[in-house]
């Protein structure tokens, strides 16, 4: 059986996925459903000095940007201070992105 081999042209993909608009809106309609996954999970976090714990759901925010290598890039993030530590302990972040399925990845170290 014959070998084959496939070079990838890294840099014109590059340029596809930063030129095209149509790229741009997917990338923002998935950063959106995991915004409302996000908000849907109805977040509470323990306050202290408080009898009913702070609602986190209004805290969601949901941004679009270009990353250093010039792809589209949809951030969504808890802006509350509790947000670090429901991330932790219950993987927020993490459960909403799987509603987007295989295609998309959570890394808190591209922050």
């Amino acid at each position: 059986m014959a070998r084959v081999r496939v070079r990838l042209d890294h840099a014109g993909i590059r340029q596809v996925l930063s030129s095209y608009p149509g790229v741009r809106s997917m990338v923002d309609d998935a950063a959106e459903k995991v915004g409302g996954a996000v908000r849907a999970q109805g977040l509470i976090a323990d306050s202290p000095g408080r009898e009913m714990g702070v609602d986190l759901t209004g805290d969601t925010e949901v941004r679009s940007a270009i990353g250093h290598d010039g792809r589209p890039v949809g951030l969504v993030s808890i802006r509350h201070p509790a947000g670090v530590a429901m991330q932790a302990k219950h993987g927020v972040l993490t459960r909403a992105v799987r509603v987007l399925g295989g295609g998309a990845s959570w890394n808190p170290r591209n922050q």
